[in-house]
């Protein structure tokens, strides 16, 4: 019997999804500082960087679900780290003195992410890659 790996490797579904987990487990280490998961970090960098930003502008940004943003927002309004304010048929999301006060440690951490990826796959393969997934990303969403 041949080595499972191999038979998957050729597979782009099996190898992006078996590439994200583990990027994604590093992602969470470089942000643990915060107390949050990368997920919910990128976000409030997002919502620090452009207050009053409505859901549907996070989950563009993100390449989230908007029922997905919605709900992790929540809970970062549940954990005291943003506010919501309903304004017409939109949902703005404010950031708190909390959020803003981390901010510092949130870009310190994004940039740790960056170093270690940097480190591990080497400064120019994270960069052709990163280019890649996001033409490829684009493509698909065409789809």
């Amino acid at each position: 019997m041949s080595n499972e790996k191999e038979i998957f490797s050729n597979c782009l579904y099996y190898t992006t999804n078996a590439f994200s987990r583990k990027i994604a487990r590093i992602a969470d280490e470089a942000f643990t500082g915060t107390g949050l998961s990368s997920t919910y970090c990128f976000i409030l960098i997002t919502v620090n960087g452009n207050p009053g930003a409505n859901i549907g502008f996070i989950a563009d940004t993100m390449q989230l679900a908007y029922s997905t943003v919605t709900r992790m927002v929540e809970k970062l309004e549940s954990k005291g780290f943003v506010t919501k304010m309903a304004v017409g048929r939109y949902t703005e999301v404010h950031p708190t003195e909390r959020s803003l006060a981390i901010q510092q440690k949130l870009v310190e951490s994004w940039q740790k992410l960056f170093t270690r990826f940097s480190r591990i796959l080497g400064k120019e393969v994270q960069e052709e890659l990163t280019i890649k997934i996001s033409t490829a990303n684009k493509i698909l969403e065409m789809e």
